[in-house]
């Protein structure tokens, strides 16, 4: 079974006529199943079976099981965020429940997932903690905004860019550090 409070990314290949050839869903982090703790774990479901069409009456297909894959998130989190990118790699953000002090408890870390691989990079930190209720978001000119959220407990009365402690006015857009290390 996959980790609930994922960040998760579906990754579908189409070919020209329309047809699926190619069809998965990616699970990072989440909350361990029966234990409660945050993941560190990469999921995939290979859904491409059941994306396929099938003839009237045909038996149904047999479901699908979840494969834990190589990558490792840089720090257990749920409640995290992922956008597919147009190369078919994902960009994972955000997420809360890890060991290290403070702020540091979220994940401030932008990571990088290949499906090719099965691996996960860790790349840029971003300046806000994020986890739920916000938003990733791939934009066509290859800008990945983050934005929202609910982090009240956070940012402290008086900041300037949030006055009364709410945090939901911050976004940010992480272009500069994506194309500037290549990675899009």
């Amino acid at each position: 079974s996959h980790s609930p409070f994922s960040a998760n990314s579906n990754l579908m290949e189409i070919d020209e006529e329309g047809n699926v050839v190619s069809h998965k869903l990616y699970h990072f982090g989440g909350v361990s199943p029966g234990v409660g703790n945050p993941s560190d774990a990469t999921e995939m479901l290979d859904l491409t079976p059941l994306s396929k069409a099938r003839a009237p009456g045909a038996p149904p297909l047999p479901m699908p099981k979840w494969k834990i894959l190589p990558g490792k998130l840089y720090q257990r989190a749920r409640q995290n965020y992922a956008t597919p990118l147009p190369d078919g790699r994902i960009v994972i953000a955000g997420g809360n429940g890890g060991t290290l002090p403070g702020i540091e408890s979220w994940s401030l870390h932008l990571q990088m997932f290949d499906p090719a691989t099965g691996l996960i990079t860790t790349m840029d930190k971003t300046h806000v903690p994020r986890d739920e209720h916000g938003i990733i978001q791939l934009f066509p000119d290859g800008r990945v905004y983050l934005g929202g959220q609910n982090r009240n407990g956070i940012v402290q009365p008086g900041d300037p860019e949030a006055p009364g402690g709410d945090s939901d006015l911050r976004s940010e857009e992480r272009t500069p550090e994506l194309h500037s290390r290549g990675l899009i």
